[in-house]
């Protein structure tokens, strides 16, 4: 049994949600060799892969410094989306929820279904857990009703079925989102 990394590299020029979000490096002192090298990065709280607290869409939600670990590492379900996300095809019960494969964002109407069905923390291979047309909508049904986001997950090559998930953000105080390092063991 061995980890499987699906944290996506932070690097310059990586795919991000808008322009202001993404990552810069500077390289500050370079010394000869035996020395050591200093750097400097600048990044959005939503850069890579990274989770979205309450606060990202409420005003007077808990920002990601609240966090809770044991949501955030334990038993997962990864479910492999085929053309149409099916959210009643999602076990009830399910509380730890990665959705791979041809997800395309969720619907207000599924983002109601997954709340339903006991899920508090979901995870996405895309830049954003909503479609398009429902991006505050769908935020604000799943932030306000508990359910922590995980978005910009490396899962292109994760199968479906049941892993352990190790998630752990930065402690970033009152910020409304945070990168993550976070991976699977089957």
């Amino acid at each position: 049994m061995e980890w499987m990394d699906i944290t996506r590299p932070v690097r310059e020029g990586m795919a991000v949600y808008s322009e202001d979000e993404g990552f810069r490096v500077e390289r500050l002192l370079r010394k000869p060799p035996g020395a050591y090298n200093l750097s400097r990065f600048t990044m959005g709280a939503h850069c890579g892969s990274h989770l979205d607290a309450p606060r990202h869409f409420l005003e007077h939600g808990a920002t990601v410094e609240a966090a809770p670990l044991d949501l955030l590492n334990g038993r997962a379900t990864v479910l492999r989306v085929c053309e149409k996300f099916r959210p009643e095809s999602v076990p009830e019960g399910t509380k730890r929820l990665l959705l791979a494969g041809e997800f395309s964002g969720l619907s207000e109407p599924e983002a109601e279904i997954l709340v339903r069905r006991g899920v508090r923390l979901l995870g996405v291979s895309t830049l954003s857990v909503a479609d398009g047309a429902a991006e505050g909508p769908v935020h604000e049904i799943l932030l306000s009703s508990g359910v922590w986001i995980l978005e910009n997950l490396a899962l292109e090559r994760v199968e479906a079925g049941e892993y352990r998930l190790m998630c752990l953000p930065l402690r970033l105080e009152g910020l409304e989102a945070a990168p993550v390092r976070a991976a699977l063991m089957r």
